[in-house]
């Protein structure tokens, strides 16, 4: 790789003895809801209590101008240090780097940082490497993150995972929360590219594998392996699209039933885990099979087949025995306002906190698959670079990032221009646009975070961008997109040398 994580993991020593010193009287987590952001916390905040440490979180949705005015109230006149708080910005913070820095925080994210932080030449900012080195020699104290150090953070590494490895740190014995580092990073979907969780993610799925707390194995790659009827889950199978199956059910009885595969047992609906060896393997067989038939070639039906991670300790069947699965129902719970179920069950509450967390995901799949459908109806406009839709106020702004991938992944769209997508923002007064694009695109020059922080600069206050080169948001405001389309086609045209992609 063209980084090292041996810096990653020095700079997590070097942050670690900060706590150790306890020149504080309390640690403030301030982390994101999502998946990572809730595995980051649990880990960080299992580690302090392990050590002794008095602490609070703050999960926020995004930080921007108000919850840094927010924080700004907690100090007052007085400083951090005055106070006692030790500030610490996980999964989010290395794109406010200056908005922030008087806080004298710790900063553990994978976000690409803002070059707004830094004095990076011009030439240096379209390339990773280069970037890498510019960041490099103005590294912040106590700043871990993976772009400062040549590394990716759409895949070597989570938020959650930044987090462990400080946790790791300060106490050897902190090997046991790894597993909700690996939660974190396919919530991020950080194994979606190579199948399987690579780079700095899998020195921590090592971890959590020796502690016994994660079982890694080859399987199908398709979610819901747990808790989805098999005919679901071969009709939600759409990356890689199989032809005559992915978003047909009826086809996909027909195929399980031309197989010979029990779809029931005791009126129960068969799940991927109830299969036998032999009964996979005949699916499998046969969906390779009818994918090379249709002329989809080998590197793509192979897509099929991924790294799937398994928590022993958690029951067979349930969405918490499947990494993947423990992502959803987390993402579910900060999605809709609600963290601290999802921290709690991080924590191992098995009781009521968890019944909560599948009500929340039994209405997220339902919106899901609500908008889902107004955006087929919607339809996908072209301009020029890049492809849209506008939802208005139709879909929830916490799930615009998850409707636009699983939009993507569907053979309907155009896979050679990055989609966006718009609504209004659950405040009312500002626009929430999120884009998605492939790896491939990347790999061509294509980096949406530097688009969305470009243009929300130039849109100025109340205006925030940024993310990954393959996923990332901003909040504009309202009437202005016509202005952020304009902006969004220059820039990614630009990326690309001004050609047609």
């Amino acid at each position: 790789m063209a980084g090292s994580n041996k810096e990653l993991f020095d700079t997590a020593e070097h942050i670690a003895e900060r706590f150790k010193e306890q020149k504080f009287n309390k640690v403030l987590i301030i982390s994101h809801i999502d998946a990572d952001g809730l595995s980051a916390a649990s880990i960080a905040s299992t580690a302090l209590q392990r050590e002794g440490l008095a602490y609070e979180i703050k999960f926020i949705k995004q930080l921007d101008e108000a919850v840094i005015a927010d924080l700004k109230g907690v100090l007052g006149s007085s400083g951090a240090a005055d106070l006692g708080i030790l500030f610490w910005f996980m999964d989010l913070g290395s794109g406010m780097v200056k908005n922030i820095s008087q806080f004298k925080p710790v900063i553990t994210d994978h976000h690409a940082p803002s070059l707004d932080n830094y004095d990076v030449p011009i030439q240096a900012r379209t390339d990773l490497l280069s970037l890498g080195d510019a960041l490099t020699k103005q590294i912040d104290e106590f700043h871990l993150n993976p772009h400062l150090f040549d590394l990716d953070g759409t895949f070597d590494i989570s938020g959650a995972g930044t987090v462990y490895l400080v946790a790791r740190a300060l106490n050897p014995n902190n090997t046991d929360l790894a597993h909700l580092a690996v939660i974190g990073a396919v919530g991020d979907l950080q194994d979606s590219m190579f199948r399987r969780l690579t780079g700095t993610n899998r020195k921590i799925l090592e971890d959590a594998v020796n502690v016994g707390k994660i079982d890694a194995k080859t399987d199908i790659s398709s979610y819901g392996r747990e808790t989805r009827s098999l005919q679901t889950l071969l009709m939600y199978t759409i990356d890689p699209d199989i032809p005559g199956l992915s978003m047909n059910e009826v086809n996909c009885i027909k195929f399980l039933k031309k197989l010979n595969i029990q779809l029931s047992t005791d009126g129960r609906p068969r799940h991927w885990v109830d299969l036998t060896i032999d009964e996979r393997r005949s699916i499998l067989s046969e969906l390779m099979e009818l994918m090379l038939a249709k002329g989809i070639g080998h590197k793509e039906a192979n897509r099929l087949f991924g790294e799937a991670y398994i928590l022993p300790d958690e029951t067979v069947g349930t969405s918490l025995h499947d990494a993947k699965e423990f992502a959803t129902l987390l993402n579910s719970c900060g999605k809709y306002n609600r963290p601290e179920i999802g921290h709690n069950i991080c924590l191992g509450d098995r009781e009521e906190q968890l019944k909560s967390a599948y009500q929340l995901l039994k209405e997220h799949r339902s919106i899901l698959m609500n908008g889902m459908q107004f955006v087929r109806g919607l339809g996908i406009n072209d301009h020029g670079a890049i492809q849209y839709f506008d939802a208005g106020d139709k879909i929830p702004d916490n799930i615009i990032g998850t409707i636009i991938n699983m939009i993507l992944n569907n053979v309907e769209v155009d896979q050679n221009k990055p989609l966006f997508g718009f609504v209004l923002a659950e405040e009312g007064d500002r626009l929430k646009v999120s884009a998605r694009t492939t790896r491939d695109l990347v790999k061509k020059g294509l980096n949406l975070s530097t688009v969305m922080k470009q243009i929300s600069d130039i849109f100025g206050s109340g205006s925030v961008g940024g993310g990954h080169d393959i996923a990332a948001g901003a909040t504009i405001p309202l009437g202005k997109q016509e202005e952020f389309l304009k902006y969004a086609d220059e820039i990614v045209k630009e990326q690309f040398g001004i050609q047609n992609i």
